[in-house]
């Protein structure tokens, strides 16, 4: 009887083990609850809040914005436009190298033309700033390509 109740005792030890572990596992693992994408913060309020932008300021950086967008979506326009030009040739029998070499040259010059403006709002952004936030600005331009990534929905920017 002595064997018996020992490893019944060792069963129900080693049971109860199994079960704490399990629930350790299970119930120490943080939730993954990726923020939605419509509650993540907008570019536009990272930057006011990490550059503490008064009223004024935020009045300017918008006409900022304003100005920007206007002329990246001018160039976006252009880009889709080669890009479709360039996509159709794949639909001819013959490709004509130097037709396929000038739109490939008029998408690197948009692609250029796009990051110039990004990096002078940037710039305009800076300017903007008093003395006691420069010192953000600076710590924020490490986090900027993070801040305006792509990752966004369609239609949303700053």
């Amino acid at each position: 009887m002595d064997k018996i109740k020992l490893l019944t005792s060792c069963v129900i030890i080693l049971v109860l083990l199994n079960v704490s572990i399990l629930a350790f596992v299970v119930l120490s693992k943080p939730p993954h609850h990726p923020i939605p994408l419509e509650r993540q913060p907008k570019p536009k309020e990272v930057v006011i809040e990490k550059l503490h932008f008064d009223k004024e300021q935020i009045k300017k950086y918008d006409i900022l914005i304003q100005s920007e967008q206007k002329t990246v979506d001018s160039i976006d326009y252009s880009m889709k436009n080669a890009h479709n030009q360039l996509y159709n040739l794949l639909s001819k029998k013959t490709i004509d190298e130097k037709v396929k070499d000038s739109l490939l040259l008029i998408i690197a010059q948009n692609q250029k033309r796009i990051e110039t403006c990004h990096f002078k709002h940037f710039q305009d952004i800076k300017n903007l700033c008093n003395s006691n936030q420069i010192e953000d600005f600076n710590e924020m331009s490490s986090e900027l390509a993070r801040i305006f990534s792509k990752n966004k929905p369609p239609g949303r920017r700053n």
